[in-house]
């Protein structure tokens, strides 16, 4: 370096720095920015040396040295040094206990830290000038006050299948990064429901739709709409397992392979990735070119799980996505489900209704092709306002 090279020459005041010192500490800093070794207490001080030959040329900058080379550099003190050094016991022990409370109360003012002033104070009233004020003394249980903007909006939402109408009149908000679950009996157009949110119908040509989907404020049943781009931006898992006849790295990678033109480093990180979220990594990352088919029909759903997690999409469908699985494979979906929300907007068809409970966040009631009732996962459950809804969460029909 050019710079270590010239230094090497400098004399600092009557100091004369040797060419292994400086070597030793332009080393020391080098593996400390590879490594990002934490600083040892006493080991090394920042300081800057600007030294600048005939030429104007700038020597070194940010360098790095040791209390001892700093010293003999002529240095009172690192330059730029933005904390306070502690103070030795035996200087301590010599100082008076103004100059220590001095010293203690300059260390907070430079972390912008004032410990005395922080003192509990009684409760606010409610708003400004009201009687009303806040017991502390009374135990309380916080509101959950956030608000989930809508990600996909449905108005007024007709579906037919040739001349037989399936949907009437749907209209349904579904809240971002929240679990909605579809319930009603067989038959009550839930699954078609989740047909038109990704267009699944536009590969038939007898099915139509009326009405507005909107995702994010835009609508997606325009025919200008990009369908690979919406059905990237949202997924979907399906009642049974439906792995592709290939193995199980190839269906995971499947997606962003073609959309997102990986390498092939990149897509074998997005596939280890998207198994482990799946919660499936652990059972297949050795026979990764296993056959998908050749795994359990819970294992098959996770890595279809997986398959659609590897397109980072923004909402997932799931039609009924535990109905052919064990209760322990049913479990682990689940639980898959309450972490995925954290990241995903969710919509997922059931006929369990302990499922609905445990996972949905907002629960929707069709019959006969109609919307009843929309409403707070536990209102739902607890007290529903319409009779129908009563009737089939009391198991009374469907």
């Amino acid at each position: 370096m050019e710079g270590v090279a010239f230094a090497k020459s400098l004399n600092f005041g009557n100091a004369q720095v040797s060419s292994r010192e400086i070597d030793g500490n332009e080393k020391r800093v080098r593996d400390r920015e590879r490594y990002g070794a934490t600083r040892r207490k006493g080991h090394l001080s920042r300081v800057d040396i600007a030294a600048v030959d005939d030429l104007g040329t700038q020597a070194t900058s940010a360098s790095q040295v040791s209390e001892p080379l700093f010293t003999r550099l002529g240095f009172e003190r690192p330059l730029h040094s933005e904390y306070f050094p502690p103070i030795p016991r035996d200087l301590a022990s010599s100082m008076s206990r103004r100059e220590r409370r001095r010293r203690k109360q300059r260390r907070g003012d430079k972390m912008n830290l004032a410990p005395r002033e922080i003192a509990a104070h009684d409760e606010p009233a409610l708003f400004a000038g009201s009687p009303n004020s806040v017991d502390p003394t009374v135990s309380r249980v916080p509101a959950d006050i956030k608000t989930h903007r809508t990600k996909i909006s449905i108005n007024n939402l007709d579906f037919f299948y040739g001349e037989t109408e399936a949907l009437k009149g749907v209209t349904l908000d579904i809240p971002e990064k929240q679990v909605t679950g579809i319930i009603g009996p067989s038959g009550c157009g839930k699954s078609t429901l989740l047909r038109v949110l990704n267009r699944i119908y536009d590969m038939y040509p007898d099915e139509r739709v009326t009405g507005e989907v909107l995702l994010d404020g835009k609508s997606i049943l325009g025919p200008e709409v990009d369908l690979n781009l919406l059905r990237w931006r949202i997924g979907m898992v399906f009642q049974g397992p439906t792995p592709f006849p290939m193995s199980i790295f190839e269906n995971v990678a499947f997606g962003p392979r073609s959309l997102e033109n990986l390498s092939r480093h990149d897509t074998a990180d997005r596939v280890e990735v998207s198994l482990t979220r799946a919660d499936v990594w652990g059972e297949v990352k050795d026979r990764l070119s296993a056959q998908a088919n050749s795994l359990s029909v819970g294992q098959q759903q996770r890595v279809c799980i997986a398959r659609t997690l590897a397109n980072r999409p923004e909402v997932i469908l799931f039609d009924e996505p535990t109905s052919a699985l064990d209760p322990v494979s049913a479990e682990k979906i689940e639980d898959l489900i309450a972490d995925l929300k954290r990241e995903f907007t969710i919509v997922i068809v059931t006929h369990n209704m302990e499922q609905a409970r445990r996972c949905a966040d907002k629960i929707a009631f069709f019959y006969l092709g109609e919307m009843i009732e929309a409403g707070a996962s536990k209102q739902m459950f607890e007290a529903p306002r319409q009779k129908h809804t009563q009737n089939y969460i009391a198991g009374n029909f469907g």
